[in-house]
């Protein structure tokens, strides 16, 4: 068995030639010598498997209704929590990828809705290849449309410790019952029921490894409330096609795809019930009541002679005493 590298290979022909050749060390007549040599040609072709990988930062974020919240919002931090969109392309080899394109679907706002109404959705603040080579276009729209101020450190800083403290102090404390839950059905929105903006990423040179597109926005809060939304699901969707193998030059069976999908939950905020404080008289009456029981408990064993029981002494002392004296002691007492 032969095995043969294709490190070395440049991509300059697309097919390797080998020339087998046989002998012997017996004399060979020389008219049958013909069939002592072969030709092989072994086409050479490139191959790639690709694998799409995404998730949320968060996961999961908390929509409120704030009473400070500014009308008009010329500021990205009075729209919502911001939301990360990760997207992985991974090339698995062995050829490497010349050029691929990696088309993001983006629910940016309600399905009709006026450019005047501001019904964004996820409001889109930037996209970008954070890792390899490669650039991103949004169409449309494009990022930041509203064209809001962006937060300097100390905004950044005021509003995390704001929606942190939010959290904690709407933790669910019972306040809605597991019924009502159950009735409370997800909404999921995508591309189906919203309008969604495309943003087109073009990776370039990608040997095996990965490159990385990272999409934020923030989720504008104000459209889910007046939806009247509860649990939302917001998909975006990403679909990659791998358009060109390197080398070039030599021709590839099929060129991959992949697809996935990434998913981000907003609940809103659960209302605080503040508990109401247990009145002193009540206090005071069960006070009374548990030393009354613990009273009339002491009498009904008093009656029963639970406190007249003979010490250990005593117990002791009788054990010690000769059984004669003990029998006719009990026949006197009888």
């Amino acid at each position: 068995m032969l095995r043969f590298s294709t490190l070395s290979l440049v991509g300059a022909d697309d097919s390797l030639s080998f020339l087998f050749y046989a002998n012997s060390t017996n004399e060979e007549d020389a008219a049958t010598q013909a069939d002592n040599t072969m030709e092989l040609a072994v086409p050479v072709k490139v191959k790639a498997a690709v694998a799409l990988l995404g998730a949320s930062i968060p996961e999961q974020v908390v929509f409120t209704a704030r009473t400070d919240r500014p009308s008009p919002i010329t500021k990205q931090v009075d729209v919502g929590p911001e939301v990360t969109h990760n997207y992985e392309i991974r090339n698995n080899g062995p050829s490497n990828i010349g050029s691929a394109k990696l088309t993001i679907m983006w629910p940016s706002r309600q399905k009709d809705s006026d450019i005047l109404d501001n019904a964004y959705i996820l409001y889109l603040l930037d996209a970008s290849v954070t890792q390899g080579q490669g650039q991103c276009v949004v169409k449309g729209s494009g990022v930041n449309p509203g064209g809001l101020e962006a937060p300097s450190t100390s905004e950044t800083t005021t509003s995390a410790s704001r929606r942190r403290r939010q959290a904690e102090d709407n933790t669910d404390d019972g306040s809605v019952t597991d019924a009502e839950k159950q009735v409370a059905q997800a909404t999921t929105l995508d591309c189906t029921n919203t309008d969604c903006v495309e943003i087109e990423c073009t990776i370039e040179r990608l040997s095996p490894g990965s490159a990385v597109v990272q999409v934020r926005a923030r989720l504008w809060e104000k459209t889910l409330l007046d939806a009247g939304y509860q649990e939302t699901r917001i998909e975006t969707t990403a679909e990659l096609e791998v358009v060109q193998l390197l080398p070039a030059s030599l021709t590839a069976d099929s060129l991959p795809t992949a697809t996935h999908k990434v998913t981000t939950t907003a609940n809103p905020e659960t209302v605080s019930v503040t508990s109401s404080s247990i009145p002193i008289w009540i206090i005071a009456a069960a006070a009374a009541g548990g030393l009354l029981l613990l009273i009339l408990i002491i009498l009904i064993m008093f009656k029963c002679g639970f406190f007249k029981r003979k010490k250990p002494t005593e117990y002791q002392a009788v054990k010690q005493e000769p059984a004669a004296k003990r029998h006719s002691k009990d026949f006197e007492d009888a």
